[in-house]
């Protein structure tokens, strides 16, 4: 394995959403006007291997925004949104392995390299992260699906909620949904997919970033080539990558995947993640960062792994949208004229419960 940067324990973004969509009245008085969604389910979901839409019991917060019981979400204002989405993934009697498939939905129909897979392990639980950038009109609809593949048959699996001894209720789905930007491509930004297979080894791989689903005021004519994404706006911004990270078809392998950034042909501090795989599961890896960017500069999405057929993996469910082997996201959140707190913190100690 060639030389990376240090393994965190932990990374936390914070950041204010854009000035813009705050205005101040005669006596100094913020008024919030972003449009919001923050909901949950305190129940589970159990589903076969036909799509299903995920519901939400609990309206945990919102503003300007339409979310209904059904799982039927509307935006009442145009803007760029993003969204994240964290399903809690399981057995109900923790006695079921297989995968759950997660992905959006537009006006009814599936949403193009929108899908995402995550195995579960015989016992065991985690948590599936999926999150998206999108362009929204008002009176825009989606609904969020999944679908469950069982390795054995009178076993389910699905979105399990669970109440711990002396602590929160762990919900079945968390949905968070933000504006970011009031109007149509008033902030740099872009969604960017990798539509082919990429397999990993010890010496580290930029991705390729071929498919792009929404780019503003973003330069993306190298990503296809050589995976460089360029900025040509100075400011503070937000990048979060989704890698589905697993075996190659027909083998089941172990080992680990890690994932980083690169700016400007070196490697950022502190943002490599490492996910481990089993016997050939399937696993959505994480990496994020609030950076100050200047333009022109050049973001990579890096890559390596301990076992030569591991990787970032494509695949196309029968009945659903191709899972792409990566989904970044990107945008600014500030520049000179509308400055916002933020902060990227992150732990270089390990933490034992």
């Amino acid at each position: 394995m060639e030389k990376q940067h240090q393994i965190l324990s932990i990374i936390l973004v914070l950041f204010v959403l854009s000035n813009e969509l705050l205005t101040t009245e005669s006596n100094d008085k913020i008024i919030d006007d972003v449009a919001y969604f923050q909901g949950s389910s305190t129940k589970s979901q159990v589903s076969g291997k036909k799509g299903k839409v995920i519901t939400y019991n609990s309206d945990d917060g919102s503003h300007d925004f339409t979310a209904f019981y059904n799982g039927t979400f509307e935006t009442q204002k145009a803007g760029v949104y993003l969204g994240v989405f964290a399903a809690q993934i399981s057995s109900p009697r923790r006695n079921g392995k297989g995968n759950i498939d997660m992905w959006m939905r537009q006006d009814g129909e599936d949403v193009p390299d929108s899908n995402s897979i995550q195995s579960v392990d015989l016992g065991g639980t985690s948590v599936l992260v999926y999150s998206t950038l999108f362009q929204a009109s008002a009176n825009y609809k989606f609904e969020l699906a999944y679908s469950a593949f069982t390795d054995e048959e009178c076993t389910r699996l699905g979105l399990i909620a669970t109440q711990p001894e002396k602590e929160p209720l762990v919900p079945s789905i968390i949905l968070t949904i933000i504006q970011l930007s009031d109007g149509t491509n008033t902030i740099p930004y872009a969604q960017l997919f990798s539509s082919k297979t990429q397999l990993g080894n010890s010496v580290s791989e930029v991705i390729i970033l071929d498919s792009v689903s929404a780019a503003n005021r973003i330069d993306i004519t190298t990503t296809e080539d050589h995976g460089t994404i360029k900025y040509s706006e100075a400011g503070v911004y937000f990048l979060v990558a989704n890698a589905e990270v697993g075996s190659a078809e027909g083998t089941h392998a172990s080992g680990e995947v890690h994932l980083w950034m690169r700016l400007n042909g070196k490697d950022m501090p502190n943002s490599n993640t490492i996910q481990t795989i089993r016997n050939g599961s399937a696993v959505i890896l994480i990496c994020q960062t609030v950076i100050k960017l200047e333009a022109k500069d050049k973001v990579q999405l890096v890559f390596s792994t301990t076992n030569k057929e591991l990787g970032v993996i494509v695949s196309k469910p029968k009945n659903e949208p191709r899972v792409p082997g990566m989904i970044f996201a990107t945008f600014q959140l500030l520049n000179e004229e509308k400055p916002i707190p933020y902060a990227q913190l992150s732990s270089s100690q390990s933490q034992w419960g």
